[in-house]
């Protein structure tokens, strides 16, 4: 779908391509320009130095994780960015979706028909995201919300995570460099925040809140 101007014209999807490597750049933007014509591809290089005004014309972002910090950030507002994925982690993909506040996430390896079809979704004010992302996403709101919900810090949420994977507290106190007795101290304060009564119930409540 194209979009339509004040005169109700029909005008293409602006799409800039903003990666680091110039050549990837003009490649990607003659392999859209061979495929369809519904879309306006520009390419920008080199990404540091460009005023804001350079980024804003745009519809559609298409960047890659590496090049990201150099897209200013009104563009999240104004702009759709997709971030090409080349071999990140799940967490940060997820992350990238709660802190930056991208639209959509594509893989490197991804045939150009679905490229066009994210760029067309994204445009379109949907996301564009695979259900693996999507359940580390989950995963990960959902863990924030049990951390923020019982004011742990990020020690003590440590410890829970290890914890719930099996850890004894030898073997926590010997991964965090600390005295078993510290360890049992710091546990003690994460029961009386969680409100459980030990270890068995920390792991119930912990998997139970993450399931839901």
């Amino acid at each position: 779908m194209m979009s339509s101007d004040h005169t109700g014209k029909v005008r293409k999807i602006r799409v800039l391509l903003a990666f680091g490597n110039i050549v990837v750049s003009e490649a990607l933007k003659e392999l859209m320009n061979k495929h369809t014509r519904k879309y306006s591809v520009d390419t920008i290089y080199p990404l540091n130095g460009n005023s804001p005004e350079s980024w804003s014309n745009y519809d559609v972002i298409l960047t890659n994780y590496l090049t990201l910090s150099s897209i200013p950030k009104e563009c999240f507002e104004s702009g759709r960015v997709i971030v090409m994925e080349l071999g990140l982690k799940q967490e940060t993909i997820a992350s990238l979706f709660l802190t930056e506040k991208i639209a959509g996430v594509i893989k490197g390896d991804s045939d150009i028909g679905i490229l066009l079809k994210a760029i067309k979704a994204v445009h379109n004010g949907e996301f564009w995201i695979d259900n693996h992302t999507v359940s580390t996403l989950l995963s990960t709101s959902m863990s924030r919300g049990i951390r923020d919900s019982a004011k742990l810090t990020e020690r003590e949420f440590a410890l829970v995570k290890v914890v719930k994977e099996g850890y004894r507290n030898k073997e926590i106190a010997q991964l965090l460099s600390i005295s078993e007795q510290t360890v049992k101290s710091h546990l003690n304060r994460i029961y009386r925040k969680m409100n459980v009564s030990g270890r068995t119930e920390l792991i119930k409540k912990v998997s139970e809140q993450a399931s839901i």
